[in-house]
């Protein structure tokens, strides 16, 4: 087998000392591994020359960093053994040829890890991976991985460990730290300026946690309104470990006191934001195609659900969806009625929509309440139909109507007019609980003869009464 031309024995001169530690322009540092004879050589060399090196060294490499690697040392090449010449003119070069030391070196690139549990801690040795078997060998009880992987992360000290052929390897023990012992989360919290940091731990552990830092508080940063995280920091507690503390800032907050609406149309859907004023110019320059005002004022009314949109510097903000619902589209209105004992139902909507609405609440006919009888309006509700949106249901009674079979009057005479009721005997006394001037008889029975017109009384459980007024006629004065 053909010698390295670097690092071969053959027609080797022994030289004074070490030749490249720096090299002068244009000559830059080059390094090549040579297992089989247990070396790494560096020498300077022309740049212009590595083609030709490269031919009879196929290991040869250039020493500038781009390999992760600057040295012998950085490969696990450390120590220093000899300088040697080789090749004849006009191929000649000067190598200085490292060894390894006793004691195993991690090659950065081949790194393994092996880690043995025995308690609360975990030791984790981290070296060169053609080491790794002789090391298990020598301490069958380790493993292949590492100790973070089990939950061990906390740093608790060092340990040297002697092993045969290898040399001394460190071993790095671990806990597990603030693992959750008590079974139940705290949130601790320190506010500075506009920023709030909290950190979540098991409870067992807020009382050392505190002790480290006594800015610490027991609570959470959303309770003093700081909900918009920015970050997170690590902080090392000792005999805890690293805690993660997550930032938060108030985010969009009422700070200058007024409510400001910001919407957006797309197709049939608005979306709608309602936000602090002092915020609308950071939102709209975040999204441009943001407007001042409501969906409401387009006629989108019928809300569809709500996205969350998150603004830098602001946070989440809430958008609201409406579509505008159940509209007049056919440019014409049908009523639907629903009749409950005593009750009549109607909504009054867009032709169009009557199918849907129908098809949602079969009960639904077509048709008003007054046509069957139900004219007092006693009230409304609202009913939210699936595309539709929320349509107004007018409740009615029916109210005085002659259910006794016999009419009765009531008057009540205000200065030179007389005001008649007729209605239902069985209601004269609602009538007259809600007006106590009301009277059982006719005005005419008082002389009052003469129609002078008609007003509309509403009375509750009864409905509108008319009221006919009368005067006496003219007498000869």
């Amino acid at each position: 087998m053909k010698a390295p031309l670097l690092l071969g024995v053959a027609g080797l001169v022994k030289g004074d000392g070490e030749c490249c530690l720096a090299c002068e322009a244009p000559a830059v540092r080059y390094y090549s591994v040579d297992e089989p004879h247990g070396h790494c050589g560096e020498s300077c060399m022309d740049p212009h020359n590595f083609g030709i090196f490269k031919i009879f060294e196929s290991n040869l490499t250039i020493a500038d960093g781009s390999t992760g690697f600057t040295s012998c040392a950085d490969l696990g090449w450390p120590s220093y053994r000899e300088t040697v010449s080789h090749g004849v003119w006009p191929i000649r070069i000067t190598v200085d040829l490292y060894d390894r030391t006793e004691h195993t070196r991690v090659a950065v690139a081949d790194s393994c890890s092996l880690y043995e549990i025995q308690g609360d801690t975990c030791g984790q040795s981290d070296l060169d991976c053609l080491y790794k078997g002789q090391a298990k060998l020598f301490r069958r009880t380790l493993n292949d991985g590492t100790c973070a992987e089990h939950g061990f992360t906390v740093k608790t000290g060092e340990n040297t460990i002697s092993v045969p052929f290898l040399g001394d390897i460190t071993a790095t023990s671990y806990s597990k730290g603030a693992a959750l012992q008590s079974t139940g989360t705290c949130s601790l919290y320190e506010i500075q300026g506009d920023t709030c940091g909290q950190s979540d731990l098991d409870c067992a552990y807020t009382g050392p946690a505190k002790t480290f830092r006594r800015s610490l508080i027991d609570g959470t940063c959303a309770e003093h309104g700081f909900t918009v995280q920015t970050g997170e920091d690590t902080i090392s507690v000792p005999f805890l470990g690293d805690i993660t503390a997550k930032t938060y800032s108030k985010g969009a907050v009422l700070e200058s006191g007024e409510a400001c609406s910001l919407y957006e149309i797309k197709d049939d859907t608005c979306g709608q934001s309602d936000l602090d004023c002092s915020f609308t110019g950071p939102a709209k320059t975040f999204r441009r195609s943001l407007i001042d005002g409501t969906c409401a004022e387009h006629g989108f009314t019928v809300k569809t659900g709500e996205q969350t949109i998150s603004v830098p510097f602001l946070g989440d903000i809430t958008a609201t969806t409406y579509s505008k619902g159940a509209v007049l589209k056919s440019g014409e209105a049908c009523s639907l009625y629903e009749i409950k004992d005593d009750t009549c139902g109607q909504s009054d909507l867009d032709c169009s929509f009557t199918g849907p609405a129908k098809t949602f609440r079969r009960s639904l006919i077509d048709g008003t309440c007054a046509e069957h009888g139900f004219t007092v309006k006693t009230g409304e509700q609202t009913i939210s139909v699936p595309f539709l949106g929320d349509i107004t249901a007018t409740t009615y009674s029916k109210g005085a109507v002659l259910e006794s079979g016999e009419s009765c009057s009531l008057y009540e005479i205000q200065d030179d007019t007389c005001g008649q009721s007729d209605l239902d005997c069985a209601y004269t006394s609602p009538a007259k609980t809600f007006r106590r001037t009301l009277n059982d008889g006719t005005c005419a029975e008082h002389g009052f003869t003469v129609k002078t017109g008609e007003t509309t009384m509403t009375v509750p459980f009864i409905g509108d009464i008319v009221a006919t007024t009368y005067s006496k006629s003219s007498m000869l004065v």
